[in-house]
């Protein structure tokens, strides 16, 4: 019976509402940031894919056709790392741009290296 009361006195105090409202509001916040985070840096990821399908149409495939035996040096080979994270800074645009930037010329470089590497499986 104490309890029943209790949670009568709760449901009814607008400062109670007034929290689980807020509470509410901070999670959906939460919830949507991390939403957009995780679209940018798909977007961001797709970027890097077109910059190393543009790099591997523009370099890397009359670099192998120059070569004797038909394969990269590791000089072409960071040539075109470097040519594929300009083209994707080039297309993108945007929050896509401010996030590419911000990992900078080393990581864009590593996570084309593991793109690449992925999809010669």
């Amino acid at each position: 019976m104490y309890f029943a009361s209790m949670l009568e006195n709760l449901a009814l105090n607008e400062a109670v509402w007034g929290v689980v409202g807020l509470g509410l509001t901070w999670a959906l916040g939460l919830l949507y940031s991390w939403m957009r985070k995780h679209g940018v840096e798909t977007s961001a990821v797709d970027s890097l894919r077109d910059g190393i399908a543009q790099a591997g149409d523009e370099f890397v495939v009359w670099r192998k056709r120059a070569a004797a035996d038909g394969k990269l040096t590791a000089e072409d080979r960071e040539a075109a790392k470097r040519m594929a994270a300009d083209n994707a800074l080039l297309i993108a645009k945007g929050p896509v741009l401010k996030m590419l930037t911000s990992w900078g010329k080393p990581k864009m470089e590593a996570m084309i290296s593991r793109l690449v590497q992925g999809e010669k499986k």
